[in-house]
């Protein structure tokens, strides 16, 4: 394995973040008077990180602006972000792979600021070489040009990575540039393998059979 690289997305993989996020959005919508549904939620879940923001202001029919909004979101997540409660085995998937070789990235579609908040409450900082995110760097959810952004600076080979991701959307642009996919099963991404040699697994405890079935 010591050739090994391993992509973990955080939200969702490391952080055990989704309460957090819907907390943060059902808190904004109720001071305007609007009634958090499933509906919502799953749109939320669906439309690119980009554009939340346009997506919530709408919800509330422009009540404030962009700015206030941020502000309002930024306030609550950092405060949420500093006492993140990580994914079940954490700590000791990493220090595992940490143990046997693996180099590992935090590849997150979050806002760098709090990928950063959560990781070093946690201490996990430490086990990842480098953390990139897509919106501090592309203003964007994860899309290839981000993917392939990280492949040059790091001079890697895909053929040498695997990554690790709740999100199914994720897993086949990294299929496209020759990246293996591990998917943390979500109910709000439904998992199918389309005959991309996508894994699917229910807990991190299952990782490490995977990955030792590559070297």
């Amino acid at each position: 394995m010591n050739k090994m690289v391993i992509w973990f997305d955080l939200d969702g993989v490391i952080f055990d973040s989704y309460d957090v996020w819907d907390q943060v959005v059902q808190g904004i919508l109720k001071l305007h008077g609007v009634a958090y549904t499933q509906q919502i939620k799953e749109e939320l879940w669906r439309i690119p990180m980009e554009d939340v923001n346009a997506y919530l202001l709408q919800l509330v029919e422009n009540s404030l602006d962009e700015n206030e909004l941020e502000r309002q979101k930024m306030n609550q997540l950092q405060s949420l972000y500093r006492d993140i409660s990580l994914m079940d085995g954490v700590h000791e998937l990493l220090s595992t792979l940490k143990a046997k070789g693996a180099v590992m990235y935090a590849v997150t579609s979050n806002y760098l600021e709090l990928a950063e908040l959560g990781l070093s409450s946690h201490h996990l900082s430490n086990y990842f070489v480098k953390l990139f995110s897509s919106l501090d760097l592309f203003g964007s959810d994860k899309n290839r040009e981000f993917y392939q952004f990280i492949l040059h600076q790091e001079q890697i080979d895909p053929a040498n990575i695997v990554m690790v991701e709740d999100n199914m959307n994720n897993l086949r642009i990294g299929h496209e540039l020759g990246i293996a996919g591990v998917y943390i099963e979500h109910p709000n991404s439904p998992f199918s393998d389309e005959n991309t040699g996508i894994v699917s697994i229910k807990q991190l405890s299952e990782l490490i059979p995977i990955l030792e079935d590559r070297k």
